[in-house]
């Protein structure tokens, strides 16, 4: 994540640029704006520095942006609105973001590889048919840095990590061998070994627990059933449990502090479901916004610090700290939205998505059909897609975001795997809507 310290060292170019007014500019922002729920109104709720920066045409780009957002960010400089990008090493991937001129800061803990693909942003801005030239500017103390890497040489691996002998990562020696064996599970995305623990006896002792918790009159429970009190501490309890038998120990504290964020992210996402919402709901837990509110009319609102929760870290990790995302004595109404923005993501995109959907998925649709409990199959389906809607589903395996199902779903006539079916009303949608499903149909 990119720390805010760019603000104040370059605020004289900054300071520089003037507010944008192309129409197209504006829309872009707009879109930004509405799929992350940041402001532009200082010392308001959802303030967002990120955007407002991009009201001047100042751009920031790191690996914790959200994908929806990164992708209009750089739609937004390949069409010339950008003055000034401020980026982490993300540009050393061969992003299409060129610029005039680079400037490399540090090279701490870049490969020589990274460093030719970021130079190639420099250049090729103009939409002229005329030669096209950028320039490298580096800060003098990363000259040596600079000279070392790009002399080099660049080798790629003839061998594939599948015919690797041993791979030191245990989990991905496992996954390793059970692909060459022809045993990985593709459905479940897991491999037997861990689907054996997943539905063994202890497995399914707490996933019967769990529904037990998750579940009120046969209904999903709602985040302000689940957040608050006795409740809320048993089900993580359970939660901890279920993760350590997953992975054969005990939790360190981190560990723990990062599976419970988890927990109240998936929550949220099953009740909001959108991208906004969930950063949104995020921030009035951390920031005490209706307490705030309430405090605010008492003139005693500067007292509130804001509430802990886990700044994002990979896990498992038994060496793995307890963080805070908002440093302690922060006050509530201090907590940065974008900070929420980027840590959010990281939990969607890195922890949930990436790892623990896949993992409780399996384990709930495991239990379902051992003992057909449909609460089982529910909470599997909300687990991975965030909806137990059979329509909202296919919509989302046809890779469309929450923020555009509910503008799509009217039109639809009938979705599965073979084939998408809409209606005449279909086409009055604006093409940007169309295009997320349009080449699936029928």
């Amino acid at each position: 994540m990119l720390s805010r310290g760019f603000h104040d060292e370059f605020n004289e170019y900054i300071s520089k640029c003037e507010k944008i007014s192309d129409e197209n500019a504006l829309i872009l922002i707009e879109k930004i704006q509405k799929y992350t729920g940041g402001k532009t109104t200082k010392n308001q709720n959802y303030y967002s520095l990120f955007i407002d920066l991009l009201s001047y045409g100042i751009v920031v780009h790191h690996g914790s942006m959200p994908l929806e957002a990164r992708l209009l960010v750089e739609e937004f400089t390949r069409k010339g609105f950008c003055k000034i990008c401020f980026a982490t090493s993300t540009l050393e991937q061969g992003i299409n973001m060129p610029f005039d001129i680079v400037f490399i800061d540090r090279l701490e803990s870049s490969d020589p590889l990274g460093v030719k693909n970021l130079i190639g942003r420099a250049g090729r801005s103009s939409v002229d048919p005329n030669f096209d030239y950028g320039s490298i500017v580096i800060r003098t103390s990363a000259m040596s840095r600079f000279r070392q890497l790009m002399t080099t040489p660049i080798t790629l691996k003839s061998t594939s990590m599948l015919d690797v002998e041993h791979i030191d990562d245990i989990d991905l020696n496992e996954i390793k061998q059970e692909l060459n064996e022809g045993t990985y599970d593709d459905s479940f995305n897991l491999p037997q070994s861990k689907l054996e623990i997943l539905s063994d006896d202890e497995s399914n002792q707490i996933i019967r627990q769990l529904l037990d918790y998750l579940f009120v009159n046969q209904k999903f429970i709602s985040s302000n059933t689940i957040t608050n009190g006795d409740r809320w501490s048993k089900l993580v309890s359970l939660f901890d449990s279920f993760y350590a038998h997953y992975v054969k120990r005990e939790l360190s504290q981190g560990e723990r502090g990062v599976l419970h964020t988890a927990i109240r992210i998936l929550v949220w996402r099953v009740e909001a479901k959108t991208f906004k919402n969930m950063c949104q709901l995020r921030y009035q837990y951390v920031s005490r916004a209706k307490e705030r509110a309430l405090y605010k009319r008492r003139n005693v609102e500067n007292r509130l610090e804001a509430k802990f929760t886990a700044r994002y870290q990979e896990i498992p990790n038994k060496n793995c700290h307890s963080l805070p995302l908002v440093d302690r004595g922060i006050l509530a109404r201090d907590v940065d939205y974008d900070t929420i923005i980027y840590d959010t993501y990281d939990y969607l995109d890195k922890f949930i998505g990436f790892k623990l959907s896949d993992i409780l998925y399996a384990a709930f649709y495991k239990y379902f059909l051992q003992n057909g409990d449909d609460r089982a199959l529910t909470a599997a389906n909300y687990i991975k897609y965030g909806t137990n809607d059979n329509q909202e589903i296919w919509l989302l395996k046809y890779g469309v975001m929450f923020e555009d199902i509910t503008i799509l779903k009217p039109h639809i006539t009938s979705i599965n795997q073979n084939e998408l079916i809409v209606n005449q009303t279909f086409y009055q949608l604006p093409e940007d809507k169309r295009r997320a499903v349009e080449r699936f149909v029928n």
